[in-house]
């Protein structure tokens, strides 16, 4: 019964871990360029395998012996989502896959990347990010700046175009690995082992101008998966509290020699 109530003590906390992670998704439903994520399990080992006790005899049936469930890696969905015009000539929405860079301030080989194209002009007419004010880079790797009195337009291929003439081109790349990024601060995506992400510009990735790109969340689908781990919960905590009323009956019926 001990064995019972661990493996659904593991299940309550992982079902508690994907309720987090679907709420985030439903709660950013309407937020520009989310990337939704997907909380995965994976069965937890036998316990001499999980603490390599190799040197102890192996017992058949305790090696069978379910022990419950873990929390495995946490998995984003890079799929892009719609995109809708805005009129905003400092709005663009990546078509496809890639992604914008920014200035982390951390080192040229660690940059942060997104797919949020919500642009603004700082006081001195540096390109920013609207969401964060890092500053957005060029191909050359360095920062945007344009005359805050003149209009600014952006082409599909990145151009920074004021008063008929290129000042700056965006830097758009690709990540041949997608699962080697991490979330971060802003909508950020970032280096998940801390590895140089040493990206070059990818001519062949285009932006929409004057539009964004909606969130990749679909709610209905959000919303059921915040009811189906909340269920996850509540089933299993019932679990814990039958095999708490199994114990208490052991003890208190079973283990009672007086009769």
């Amino acid at each position: 019964m001990s064995a019972g109530m661990y493996v659904s003590a593991s299940g309550a906390l992982t079902n508690m871990y994907r309720l987090d992670v679907a709420s985030n998704n439903l709660a950013n439903v309407n937020t520009t360029a989310f990337k939704q994520d997907f909380a995965y399990t994976v069965a937890r080992p036998a316990e001499r395998l999980e603490d390599s006790l190799f040197q102890l005899g192996s017992d058949e049936l305790l090696d069978q012996l379910a022990g419950g469930v873990l929390n495995g890696d946490t998995r984003t969905d890079f799929s892009p989502g719609a995109v809708t015009e805005t009129g905003n000539p400092l709005d663009a929405a990546i078509d496809g896959e890639g992604f914008f860079v920014a200035d982390s301030g951390q080192g040229a080989d660690q940059p942060w990347l997104t797919r949020d194209g919500r642009f603004t002009l700082s006081p001195d007419g540096e390109l920013i990010s609207a969401t964060s004010g890092l500053p957005i880079l060029s191909t050359g790797d360095s920062s945007i700046s344009v005359n805050t009195n003149l209009p600014v337009a952006i082409s599909p291929r990145g151009e920074v175009i004021q008063d008929g003439r290129t000042v700056g081109r965006l830097k758009l790349v690709r990540v041949p690995d997608p699962t080697a990024l991490k979330k971060t601060l802003g909508g950020f995506f970032a280096s998940k082992t801390g590895e140089p992400l040493n990206l070059s510009s990818d001519p062949s990735v285009r932006i929409r101008p004057e539009s964004l790109e909606g969130s990749g969340v679909e709610p209905i689908k959000a919303l059921m998966a915040v009811t189906s781990a909340g269920a996850g919960i509540r089933n299993n905590l019932q679990l814990m509290q039958l095999y708490d009323n199994m114990n208490n009956f052991a003890i208190n019926r079973l283990g009672n020699v007086t009769g």
